[in-house]
């Protein structure tokens, strides 16, 4: 055992404000706030651990890590993370399950794992990823996981893992989900630009409960772009790098992020 997750949170309690920006689930059966509650209570993070050592989190590490940590293995539900080669993750058939393991039945968030790796050493390719991130490649395998007989239309990822999250058509996936589960449609505007509005007027809603902790300080600035555009990193790879997604929640990995909140 370490003390990798004690060690990280030591560095973000010394960084001003950082800790102030999170987001503590209270319950586990509470419902998850949008992200335009989260906003709103000016909670942008959402941190989870995986693996976590058991110093730091107790007896049960899956369970027990205290705030501000939530653990992955209890709240998710993800699809297969060990294929291999690009043919492999589009195939359905292969790539529209669940795993089984994790702490409980009754996980709220989905996880799907948009990745593939190289036969022999099971390494990520940037060639993969060019094949994989791609618009098409996003929509067409997520759709089919929707279908009857796979995981079905409640198969809505809270949050997507690529390899290589800057090369292909991630974020503009990201945004296009975003957009559409929130109701929200694009016109042309005046200028010839696109524009957004909602679909329908949104109803009055409760913003997530701050948390009593921890310390006042200012918060991390947005992207330019809050629903996803710009043109990011030259090249980001380490491992399968979360790229947030969806309206339900907003996620953090310890791993490394790219970050969109919609405004409502």
């Amino acid at each position: 055992n370490d003390d990798t997750l004690g060690r990280t949170y030591d560095v973000m309690r010394g960084i001003e404000g950082f800790l102030n920006s999170t987001y503590v689930h209270s319950a586990f059966e509470d419902e998850w706030p949008t992200l335009g509650e989260l906003i709103r209570a000016d909670k942008r993070l959402i941190l989870f651990q995986h693996h976590a050592d058991l110093s730091y989190c107790g007896s049960n590490a899956i369970a027990d890590c205290p705030p501000p940590f939530h653990s992955y293995l209890r709240y998710f539900w993800q699809t297969p993370w060990h294929l291999r080669e690009a043919p492999t993750l589009l195939n359905p058939d292969e790539s529209c399950k669940y795993l089984t393991y994790g702490f409980s039945d009754d996980r709220p968030l989905i996880l799907s794992n948009h990745f593939a790796t190289e036969p022999s050493y099971g390494l990520p390719l940037r060639a993969i990823a060019e094949e994989v991130n791609t618009i098409e490649a996003l929509r067409e395998r997520h759709e089919a996981c929707r279908e009857p007989g796979r995981l079905g239309e409640e198969f809505e990822p809270n949050v997507i893992m690529v390899d290589f999250w800057s090369v292909g058509d991630v974020l503009e996936y990201v945004r296009e989900e975003n957009l559409k589960r929130a109701g929200v449609v694009e016109t042309e505007g005046p200028t010839g630009g696109p524009t957004i509005g909602p679909t329908e007027i949104p109803t009055d809603s409760p913003t997530a409960t701050p948390n009593a902790e921890p310390s006042e300080g200012p918060t991390p600035a947005l992207p330019s772009d809050p629903l996803g555009g710009g043109d990011g990193a030259e090249d980001s790879h380490s491992g399968a790098v979360t790229t947030l997604l969806m309206p339900i929640t907003a996620l953090l990995s310890l791993m490394g992020v790219a970050a969109l909140f919609p405004p409502w």
